[in-house]
């Protein structure tokens, strides 16, 4: 045979190179999971002056991306500050403009997501927590503000480094800042700044981080929890700092829990005994500052600016969508316990646990869901005696057999544990305290009785089968509220129109009524602390009242006649509360079921929004939690609403996902925005926080590794870094509970002028050197060993970033990133090679080898080709 009659390539040598191709093409898949963007100052951009403020946009991929470290890239010498801000509009591209005192974002709320001053470290988020930008997120740009001290020096090229991932994260990151205005008065060796905050919200958050921000004459800044205990107001201080260290994050030596309800107050000392007149606050480095940033995360992204009340956008990221509709999940991933009786679709197995009236639903504090089922026993007409008005139940020996109180998984709905045979006659509400502990009303006991997660009985108030309307008796209870000092709310009920007060210990204190008339059946109870508000759903009359909590006034009143009878309200976040009303009387041809968002009007209203929820009977109860993974992957995080039913037959726990107007499931598929079966693997287990970190472990793994300085550009200088860890477990039950809230405003500060600064600075040094060894005492006695390993503190000052322009595309190895051209607008987007790199590169080299091979075999001029061997 000739050679060219021989066949150009084999079939096994096809093969090889198909397989060798195709190995290459997955490396490159792996190698988008982790991805730098330089955001740097145009070098066009002049600055002349002091105390000059440049902002500009930072260009990002068009793709959902969560942010997980930041790297600064400039020094004090050259740069007072830098903030990064997060924005809802995309803004104006490929221009930086002058920002002294306005607002970064141009309108529109501005969320603060890192701070940076006095030569700080780089900073790494906890594993499996990000902060969602890009599709799929509220926040669709990003804007950097840079604080110059001179005039901008020639190639300056001050910015950051962001480190993102395409991977999906359990937990959303969120910021809770504090900033005022203020005089000081000359003088004055101790001058305290007070700001405090309360955080109303419906999910516990967790602080993990804290950076503090004063000018010269600043000596510390502290966060304390201010709580009451025995009616006696005490405060606890949970972090402090020296505003003259490193101006970066550091990590808290205890997370800090932070329950709705929890007021957190930051105090700034300063002193000025050296001056000689009043030092207001104000942008320049000759004023004074005082700033707390409290860093935190949570399933959904909670944001807060505290400037002596809380500024919140109740719309933005983790909020109320403006616009959408609730679509029913449907997504394979949520199979919860199905009606009783009815068999399962499919080849599916029946569950352990089937599901009769479903009374009660509500959230708990470790990814689950806690529901009270009345299993065989169906409230009908003839479920109490008539004549003394319906309040003794007819058969007082007819428990409910099947497990009442069940704790399922919040994202896939699998039964985590159950409990409650044989203790209850007619369950109807169910709430979780902040303790983690199960309260239920039973209204053919005529009690509300507190457990523990296992079941073990607590406390009980009322007179077990006994109705009344004293102090000691209750009358068919519907729903307790509990607050974070552990005082009790019952609504009591069916038969008295009034909610009744009792201490932490079970003694009655007061009870709230309508000044005329009466409640047509208070049916749910709503506790806003921060508002000193208690709400009340009126029932039957389809209203909404809110009382004093210290007084007992009724404070206003919101009608929902048009949307239905109010069977359940709701906290909701950012202070929100959402009713479930039950249209089924007014129009016999019509059961419209809605979920309403109240006014936010302090002193009553009506609705401000309505969305219908399809295909729901007989609702009773709703609570609110984050979307599932499977089903949000990359994207933020939004509210998924469970409806709990109450059909004589069929009734189920439905579950409904907040869809953004213009969009559906499907779109957000396509659009890449959910990937259930990719990136956001399902998570099993609803004790489900440990689930969740070692999926996020793994994540961790698998996403690249930060560039090591050496091995990037040795100009750069010592890249310190904070790995900023979670727990090993996150349950706020067993944790200690503390509680954080900080506040914002544009931090400015510059070289220190003023006199004191000079006689403090020489404590600086020394400082720093007990920082450095507080932070190996964190290595070695607050974060695991195999999270210490990964932590690294170091405490040189980073130098000016090189000015050596390097062409684009420029990967120079493993770590290696593209470095940013010297001119442009100075963003630079790289995809880390940490593991796909090398193996897309050794296969491809493999694949022009063989290819190589085979023609030095065989002559490639058979397909007329000029690279003939």
């Amino acid at each position: 045979m000739t050679a060219s009659d021989r066949p150009l390539i084999s079939k096994g040598n096809k093969l090889c190179i198909f397989v060798l191709l195709c190995l290459a093409l997955l490396g490159q898949v792996a190698c988008q999971e982790g991805i730098y963007v330089d955001a740097l100052v145009p070098a066009e951009h002049e600055v002349l002056g002091e105390d000059q403020y440049v902002c500009f946009r930072v260009d990002l991929p068009k793709q959902s991306l969560k942010i997980v470290g930041v790297d600064p890239l400039s020094t004090q010498d050259v740069v007072h500050h830098m903030l990064l801000f997060g924005c809802a509009n995309e803004g104006p591209a490929n221009e930086a403009w002058p920002c002294h005192m306005t607002s970064p974002c141009r309108g529109g709320f501005e969320r603060v997501l890192y701070g940076w001053g006095k030569n700080a470290p780089a900073m790494s988020l906890p594993t499996g927590v990000g902060y969602g930008v890009g599709p799929g997120s509220a926040m669709q740009s990003l804007v950097l503000q840079v604080h110059y001290l001179q005039e901008r020096p020639a190639g300056d090229q001050s910015g950051i480094r962001l480190r993102m991932t395409s991977k999906s994260t359990p937990f959303s990151a969120g910021m809770i800042n504090y900033a005022s205005y203020f005089t000081i008065p000359p003088g004055k060796p101790k001058h305290p700044i007070e700001n405090q905050c309360c955080y109303s919200g419906f999910e516990i958050l967790k602080g993990f981080a804290f950076r503090v921000h004063t000018h010269a004459l600043g000596r510390s800044v502290n966060l304390e929890r201010i709580e009451q205990q025995n009616g006696t107001q005490v405060s606890k201080e949970l972090c402090e700092r020296d505003p003259q260290l490193p101006q970066g994050f550091a990590p808290l030596k205890d997370n800090i829990l932070i329950r709705p309800g929890d007021t957190l107050k930051a105090t700034c000392m300063f002193d000025s005994s050296a001056v000689h007149s009043p030092v207001n606050a104000g942008a320049t480095h000759n004023d004074e500052m005082c700033n707390l940033y409290l860093m935190l995360y949570s399933q959904l992204p909670f944001f807060m600016a505290c400037y002596g009340s809380p500024q919140v956008d109740r719309h933005g990221m983790g909020g109320i969508p403006p616009a959408g509709r609730l679509e029913l999940d449907l997504h394979a991933s949520w199979q919860p316990p199905g009606p009783l009786g009815v068999p399962p679709l499919g080849p599916k197995p029946a569950a352990p646990i089937a599901f009769g009236q479903v009374s009660a639903v509500a959230k708990g504090h470790n990814n689950d869901i806690w529901v009270f089922q009345r299993g065989d026993v169906v409230w009908n007409a003839l479920s109490f005696r008539s004549e003394d008005k319906g309040q003794h139940i007819a058969d007082p020996t007819a428990f409910v057999q099947a497990p009442a109180v069940v704790q399922l998984d919040q994202d896939t709905g699998a039964v985590l544990s159950s409990w409650g045979e044989n203790l209850f006659l007619m369950p109807h509400g169910l709430t979780v305290d902040f303790e983690g502990n199960i309260w239920v009303t039973d209204v053919g006991l005529h009690q509300a009785i507190k457990f523990d997660q296992q079941g073990n009985q607590l406390l009980a108030l009322g007179k077990r089968l006994e109705p009344g309307s004293d102090s000691a008796h209750l009358c068919k209870p519907t729903h307790v509220a509990v607050a974070n000092d552990g005082t009790i709310f019952i609504a009591d009920g069916y038969c008295n129109s009034r909610v009744v007060r009792y201490s932490a210990t079970g003694n009655f204190e007061v009870e709230y009524r309508l000044p005329r008339g009466e409640m047509g059946i208070p049916h749910s109870l709503v506790l806003d602390e921060c508002s000193d508000a208690l709400y009340v759903a009126d029932r039957e009359h389809s209203e909404v009242h809110k009382f004093v909590i210290s007084d007992e006034r009724l404070q206003g009143t919101w009608n929902l006649k048009q949307s239905g009878h109010v069977y359940s309200i709701t906290a909701g976040p950012y202070g929100t509360i959402l009713a479930l009303c039950w249209a089924h009387r007014e129009d016999p041809r019509v059961e419209a079921v809605n979920l309403v968002l109240l006014t936010a009007d302090a002193t009553g209203g009506g609705p401000e929004e309505t969305w219908r929820l399809e295909g729901v009977g007989a609702p009773h109860d709703i609570a609110l939690a984050a979307s599932p993974m499977p089903v949000q992957g990359t994207g933020e995080r939004t509210l998924a609403v469970f409806v709990a039913e109450t059909k004589p037959a069929g009734s189920m726990l439905r579950k409904f996902l907040f869809i953004p107007q213009g969009m559906s499931m499907a779109d957000m598929v396509e659009a890449g925005v959910m990937e259930a079966d990719q990136s956001a693997k399902l998570i099993p287990g609803g004790h489900g926080v440990e689930a969740h970190l070692a999926h996020a472990h793994q994540v961790s793994k698998d996403a690249a590794q930060p560039l090591k300085s050496t091995e990037a550009h040795e100009s750069v200088g010592s890249m310190a870094s904070h790995k900023l860890h979670m727990p090993t477990t996150l349950d706020p039950v067993s944790a200690d509970p503390a509680l954080a809230l900080p506040g914002h405003v544009l931090h400015q500060s510059t070289a220190d002028t003023v006199a004191s600064d000079e006689d403090h600075a020489g404590l600086v040094d020394l400082a720093m050197k007990t920082e450095q060894t507080v932070h190996k005492g964190l290595v070695k006695s607050d974060i695991p060993d195999s999270d210490a390993r990964d932590m690294v503190v170091k405490e040189e000052q980073r130098k000016l970033r090189s000015q050596t322009p390097i062409s684009s595309g420029g990967i120079v190895g493993h770590h290696a990133a593209a470095q940013p051209q010297s001119a442009g607008f100075g963003t630079a987007v790289s995809q880390l090679y940490s593991f796909g790199m090398p193996f897309a590169g050794l296969f491809a080299v493999a694949a022009v080898v063989l290819w190589k091979r085979l023609g030095d075999l065989q002559p490639l001029t058979a397909l007329g080709s000029q690279f003939a061997v």
